[in-house]
């Protein structure tokens, strides 16, 4: 094929199968907003490397491995975020080998969420401010700015919502771990 060929088709399959593309890659994926960066990342990125495409093979099946690969991506930054985290709590050192043993993703699995669960626990300024400077990468300043408080405060609030948030940690992992065997 020509390169207009697969402009059309490419064209055609966005406007055919966006949606079942995004529908695949939500499934894929935690939050909305990701899946949506990642649809968005999968179009711009098949449209940048067309000229690398195989025509031997199906644009459908390229497109579903520039998903995986991009959705991939996308889970592997979130998890390493939330190892940043739990590093500043001081409740796991690490991300995860590229392929861990089962034994090592069981406990991965089950640090991830001890920690969801002590989150969602958290008063909402400690969550607010948690998300802000971890998981968007705010800067303090940034961060006062939105909330219309000193970046002192915001200082304050961040290190008693780690404190706050390690407590939970602790709390919740000691609720699992003293479950009693069925």
């Amino acid at each position: 094929m020509t390169n207009p060929e697969l402009d059309r088709d490419l064209a055609s399959f966005f406007r055919t199968k966006r949606d079942t593309v995004a529908r695949w890659v939500r499934r894929h994926l935690p939050s909305q907003v990701d899946a949506d960066d990642v649809v968005q990342e999968v179009f711009a990125s098949a449209w940048q490397s067309l000229a690398h495409f195989r025509a031997e093979g199906q644009l459908s099946t390229w497109l579903f491995v520039i998903a995986h690969r991009k959705a991939r991506y996308v889970r592997r930054a979130a998890l390493r975020e939330r190892a940043e985290l739990t590093g500043h709590l001081g409740v796991f050192d690490g991300v995860p080998d590229e392929d861990p043993g089962a034994d090592e993703k069981f406990e991965w699995q089950e640090t991830l969420s001890i920690l969801d669960a002590a989150f969602i626990r958290l008063r909402e300024p400690h969550r607010e401010v948690i998300l802000r400077v971890y998981m968007e990468g705010e800067s303090t300043q940034e961060v006062a700015d939105a909330l219309g408080i000193s970046p002192t405060n915001v200082g304050v609030r961040l290190f008693r919502a780690r404190r706050a948030l390690a407590e939970e940690v602790s709390r919740t992992g000691k609720k699992r771990t003293s479950r009693p065997a069925r």
